[in-house]
């Protein structure tokens, strides 16, 4: 017997952790701006895959990360 563990126990509905994503990477955005190294770098990763969580194209929002 498996169970599934992604699941929470809490469900919040799609639209309400679209726009928390969206939240987190607005704050990140503004943190890259005092970071350097290793915690930018860091930081762009983890806009890059809350970008791909979102399905959008890292491509797309390439110009506002620099």
């Amino acid at each position: 017997m498996f169970r599934n563990a992604s699941k929470s126990n809490d469900p919040v509905p799609d639209e309400e952790k679209a726009k928390k994503t969206i939240r987190n990477m607005e704050a990140a955005e503004a943190a890259m701006e005092f970071a350097e190294g290793k915690e930018l770098a860091a930081i762009k990763a983890k806009n890059a895959r809350r970008r791909k969580s979102l399905g959008w194209s890292s491509e797309e929002n390439d110009d506002s990360q620099d």
